[in-house]
């Protein structure tokens, strides 16, 4: 399963330091500041759970044709977070 290969202490969460090793795995470097937007895009508390991951995950299969067609788009940072994160934990799907 996608969320628990991205939950990389097992504690239940996806953090900003779950999400650090993640991005640098798969070859995206970004600072401090962009992976704590990129998990407060979907989480206030600064934890994805498993209920806002299967959210995320879900929002992608329904917006993939217009997150395809948006994507450089000026302040689709919904998209690109949601893209990143259905790149990554595809293998494991």
């Amino acid at each position: 399963m996608a969320f628990k290969h991205m939950d990389m202490d097992n504690d239940g969460f996806i953090t900003v330091r779950d999400l650090k090793g993640l991005m640098e795995a798969s070859g995206e470097e970004l600072s401090a500041v962009e992976l704590e937007a990129m998990i407060l895009e979907f989480a206030l508390d600064g934890r994805v759970g498993f209920a806002e991951f299967r959210t995320m995950m879900e929002a992608f299969e329904r917006e993939a044709p217009v997150l395809s067609a948006h994507a450089s788009s000026p302040g689709s940072r919904r998209s690109t977070v949601i893209q990143r994160l259905s790149v990554i934990s595809e293998p494991f799907s």
